[in-house]
Order: C-alpha cells, then structure tokens, then sequence
C-alpha cells in the first residue's frame, strides 16, 4: 500500500470513529435533555394524575413523589405502570396492580425477542410454530425472575365512593443492568425447554446483549 492510500484509509477510519463517537455522544446528550425536560415538567405530570381522578398513597406529596421518580428515571432505567380496576379493597387492588405490571413487562420482554427473531433473515425457514413454545417459556421464566428488577416508586388510588369500584397504579422503574441478567436466566431456563432454541440459543442471546 502507497503512503497516500495508507493516508487516505487513516483519514476514512478516523472520520467513522469521530463519527460513530459524535453520534453517541449525540444520542447520550439528547437522552439526557429529554430526562431533564420531564423532570422540569414534573409538576405538569402531577397535575395529569390528579386530573385522572388519582391521589398518592403514603404520607408523601404526589409533586414530590413524581419528582423524585423522574430523577431516578433519569439516571437509567424504564418506567413500568402496573394498573387494576374495580376492586374494593385497596390491598387486593394493589397485588392485582403489581400483577399485571409484571405480566406486562414479561410479553414486552417476549414481544422484543420474537420480533427480533421473526425479522432476522438468519431464522428464514424456522416455522414460526417451532419458536412458539420458546417465547412462552421465555415469558414465564422473566415473570418468575423479576425480583429486584423492579422497584417501586409511588402508588396511587382513586376512590369511587359511589360503588366501591377503585383503581390502583404503581410506577415502578426497572433496572437495565438487573434485567439484562434476568433476561440471560430467562433464556438460558427457556431454551431447556425447547429443542430448536438450544440450536439458535446463541444468536438469540445476541439479541438480549444488544437490548
């Protein structure tokens, strides 16, 4: 190689990696802005749950409890609302709430892997049937591993004095770090289960490191 083409693929490398670098730095800043601009809207947001008919529950102040959710959302993490409707006793709709925060996140965390499967040209010729059996053992597997994925942040209620029929939400916030590891467990328990994820089990955790 002349020391000009030498030269000229320097040059090309590093404009790719000065770029690659601004881009994330890009996104990084642009994340960060969007973080920023909530928690300056956090009273805004507040406003929005008691509009809805919602109080906090605890002795804090919903102003504050949004806060302080959107500060530790903006340190990393993704925001998870589990809800129930038409309870009356303000226990049993709080489980049926966290219930269903947690069968949520679990068919996103399915949903996320199937569409990375089923749009991967390297699975073409895989009867989708094969891989059915998988996502619901992946699904399962992130549902009973969630512990200390999930962290509460503040719970509200609103109360229908008429008949009875409350609602309950709990904001949760997950942990990335923590999920990623739930989302390895989950796999490496599911594709016990079925033999054409063991064969691919590798690319799929490929998916997973990504997230």
């Amino acid at each position: 190689m002349t020391k000009k083409l030498l030269f000229l693929a320097v040059a090309a490398f590093c404009t790719l990696a000065f770029t690659s670098c601004g881009s994330q730095k890009d996104i990084a800043t642009m994340q960060q802005q969007s973080a920023a601009k909530r928690i300056g809207n956090y009273k805004q947001i507040s406003k929005k749950i008691q509009k809805e008919g919602f109080e906090i529950v605890g002795l804090n102040t919903l102003d504050n409890a949004v806060y302080q959710h959107l500060v530790s959302l903006s340190g990393g993490g993704k925001e998870v609302i589990g809800m129930a409707e038409g309870f009356k006793s303000e226990n049993v709709g709080r489980q049926v709430a966290k219930n269903n925060a947690i069968i949520d996140y679990a068919t996103t965390e399915s949903n996320t892997i199937r569409g990375k499967i089923t749009s991967n040209t390297f699975f073409e010729g895989v009867p989708a049937t094969e891989f059915d059996k998988f996502y619901a053992a992946y699904q399962r597997h992130i549902q009973i591993n969630l512990d200390g994925v999930l962290t509460e942040s503040f719970s509200v209620i609103s109360r229908n004095k008429k008949d009875g029929a409350n609602r309950y939400r709990i904001y949760f916030i997950a942990d990335d770090e923590k999920a990623k590891s739930m989302r390895l467990r989950a796999l490496e328990r599911a594709v016990v289960e079925t033999k054409t994820a063991q064969e691919y089990a590798t690319e799929i955790e490929k998916f997973i490191n990504e997230e």
